[in-house]
């Protein structure tokens, strides 16, 4: 089935596609002019289509599955980091304790 231009589309459906394209390409400000562009809006539409409740509830909907996977990341990231740390404060008591067991200075322990 071939594809139809954005151009030969009704404007419900523009609407429709302009919404996709703003969720896929990540709902950044920066985005909106694109996205109008490519589903064939006038300038300036993007804005009053994103202003609807509807459409702010559905964007929000799409986005909430990216959004947990963002904070997990955070979380898991921060977890390894502070596991990170406490393993290498504790390497480096014992490193110190067994340098100084054996009368040896630390710098030859290694």
């Amino acid at each position: 089935m071939p594809r139809i231009r954005a151009a030969k589309l009704a404007i419900k459906k523009k609407e429709k596609y302009f919404v996709n394209l703003f969720v896929n390409y990540g709902p950044v400000e920066e985005k909106i002019a694109y996205c109008e562009k490519r589903a064939a809006l006038e300038p300036g539409a993007g804005h009053k289509i994103l202003k609807r409740k509807k459409v702010q509830e559905e964007t929000k909907s799409r986005m909430e599955p990216v959004r947990l996977e963002q904070v997990l990341q955070q979380l898991m990231g921060d977890a390894v980091a502070q596991v990170t740390a406490k393993l290498q404060a504790e390497k480096d008591r014992i490193e110190r304790e067994l340098g100084h067991a054996d009368g040896r200075p630390e710098h030859e322990c290694r």
